[in-house]
């Protein structure tokens, strides 16, 4: 089975690096559950929340993700993250999806990857044009986890309000 974590905030940011205001959820939920590692997936797609995307939290639930509300930026929607990650038993996963270029992950994935769960960050390295460094941390880039550019994506994922 495959566990798949998306940081909302973090998703918002590199899909602004990838020029992509608008996306589709559905299409994303179909990317992460069938074309990223190859086990099906333990539950919904978990997905945090930022307070000022409020309103979409019911379009993620209908494309078929957990979607959890976070009280404020920050912190917050990580530690969530990581006590989920950690609270899944042993054995009860194969792999788990990171959808985040946050390395404050990085522990917590690497003590996964370190008991034989096969671990995919889905992140971009693509470059801030304003300061031309890239928000993905080299804490994520470790040699135990498979790395997949999420800017490979970009067309599939495209809106289409009728998708």
């Amino acid at each position: 089975m495959k566990a798949i974590f998306i940081d909302g905030a973090s998703l918002r940011h590199m899909f602004r690096l990838m020029g992509m205001q608008r996306f589709s959820y559905k299409k994303l939920c179909r990317v992460l559950t069938e074309e990223v590692g190859v086990k099906p997936v333990l539950g919904k797609p978990f997905y945090t929340v930022p307070p000022a995307h409020c309103m979409m939290a019911l379009d993620l639930e209908e494309a078929g993700f957990e979607a959890v509300m976070i009280q404020s930026m920050g912190e917050e929607d990580d530690k969530l993250i990581k006590k989920k990650i950690m609270a899944l038993a042993a054995g009860a996963i194969s792999e788990l999806v990171l959808v985040s270029a946050d390395g404050g992950f990085a522990e917590c994935v690497l003590e996964k990857a370190g008991k034989g769960v096969e671990v995919y960050i889905v992140a971009t390295r693509l470059l801030d044009p304003k300061d031309h460094k890239s928000m993905l941390s080299y804490r994520l880039l470790n040699e135990q986890f498979h790395f997949v550019e999420l800017a490979r994506f970009k067309d599939s994922l495209g809106f289409d309000p009728l998708s």
